[in-house]
């Protein structure tokens, strides 16, 4: 377990000067991150120091940077602490940016204020009413920590189009990973990966095959609240839910790095922490858990798939709204069309990528040789919580849905029509039995 610091200060509270005991900050639980013997407080400043845990150098020297921020915060009831972390230190922008707060690490509120120190380069967030409770936990964006991958493969599992792929046991485990020590001397131990498909078995003839992926960059927890989006739409019981299971199997991977989650990392794990996690798809050598789960992708798709998504989250700045990445011959495809019409702020951002990248390794005859392959990103824009992810997730599959298994809905004209008709039989048979009686 990392070290806890425990900062005694005497904090003046806001408006009343009253002194205060001890503060505690701590990252000891699920992908808990912060430099806690490196941060501090005094008086009423928490200064924070983000774990660098990317030490990648080449191309660029990522090491100097820190990203995910994950901590827990004791002895803040009645007080209203400013927080404050470097923002020049940070892999992305802050200048717009909004932290958010949770009492039980479920439901998240967004600080009242935030923005970039210019003079001293630090980021200054906080809020304007105390803390109502003794514990806080605070984090960069939304967490999506294992223990939620885990309950909620346990929810999906008990849904009758869910099933084992091919390398996969009941459970939906196709794999575990590797473990390992993270940067602070915390155990990270070996997580189960999983691996399920979503069809509805009653519909025979051929399929469209849709590949599902989250958590290839351990910190980008937007991805995965949008991928659960996507799940708990196409398990759901509307029209074009049921259209696209009958119409498709969906091979979902939900979690590819669970240690780098855990940890806290945000583009590596324990075993590789120095290596970028969607560079090396093409070659795993070294990567328990991406080689297990790409002999799992090409094993249980038979090698081919029609559709690829692979869910990742993006960090600011937030003038740019979330976007997908596709390669050059999927840029006036329909399906970027039918998502545009149901999302029209995402942004179609046209990359050839990177030949490690998971869209690129799928999209080739070595890989899962995907006709269409896509990067989704989602930003943890102020204002944006779980409901909105979840429904930005949907859309991607009824933007689906509309390609590969369009429903007709009746106009509302038509469908007082139908009504009409249909009372006027029911009215008719009533009659008829009536006179006969």
């Amino acid at each position: 377990m990392a070290a806890r610091v425990l900062v005694a200060v005497a904090w003046a509270c806001l408006g009343s000067g009253t002194a205060v005991g001890d503060i505690t900050l701590s990252q000891d639980f699920d992908s808990g991150s912060l430099d806690v013997a490196a941060s501090s407080v005094s008086g009423n400043t928490v200064s924070l120091v983000g774990r660098k845990t990317w030490t990648q150098t080449t191309p660029f020297n990522y090491s100097k940077y820190y990203r995910w921020v994950y901590f827990k915060a004791s002895d803040v009831q009645g007080l209203t602490p400013t927080f404050q972390i470097s923002s020049s230190a940070f892999l992305g922008d802050l200048s717009d940016h909004r932290y958010v707060y949770s009492y039980d690490q479920e439901n998240w509120s967004f600080f009242d204020q935030g923005q970039v120190n210019t003079t001293t380069a630090k980021y200054v967030f906080g809020n304007t009413t105390a803390f109502a409770q003794d514990e806080v936990y605070i984090a960069y964006s939304l967490p999506y920590p294992v223990t939620r991958t885990i309950e909620h493969i346990a929810r999906v599992a008990m849904s009758p189009f869910v099933s084992p792929t091919t390398s996969g046991t009941a459970g939906l485990v196709i794999g575990q990973s590797a473990g390992g020590t993270d940067d602070t001397g915390r155990t990270v131990s070996p997580h189960d990966l999983y691996g399920y498909k979503i069809t509805d078995p009653s519909a025979t003839g051929p399929k469209f095959k849709v590949l599902l992926a989250g958590g290839n960059h351990s910190c980008e927890t937007m991805g995965n609240h949008a991928l659960e989006g996507m799940i708990d739409f196409l398990l759901g019981s509307s029209p074009q839910a049921v259209a696209l299971r009958r119409a498709a199997e969906f091979f979902v991977y939900p979690q590819v790095n669970p240690d780098g989650r855990e940890a806290g990392y945000y583009r590596s794990s324990p075993e590789n922490p120095d290596q970028d996690y969607n560079r090396v798809w093409n070659d795993p050598t070294g990567f328990t858990d991406l080689t297990a789960v790409r002999d799992a992708m090409i094993l249980d798709t038979g090698g081919k798939v029609d559709y690829l998504f692979d869910f990742h989250g993006m960090f600011g700045p937030w003038s740019r709204d979330p976007y997908y990445s596709v390669s050059y011959s999927d840029l006036d495809y329909n399906f970027t069309k039918a998502l545009a019409e149901l999302e029209p702020t995402i942004i179609r951002d046209v990359d050839s990528g990177d030949p490690g990248m998971l869209r690129i390794w799928g999209s080739s005859a070595s890989g899962l040789d995907a006709a269409h392959a896509f990067t989704a990103e989602f930003g943890a824009h102020p204002g944006v919580l779980e409901d909105r992810l979840d429904e930005m997730g949907a859309n991607y599959a009824r933007a689906l849905g509309m390609v590969i298994a369009p429903v007709e809905v009746p106009e509302p004209a038509t469908l007082v029509l139908l009504l009409a008709g249909i009372i006027t039989l029911l009215l008719k048979r009533r009659f008829r039995r009536s006179g006969r009686a």
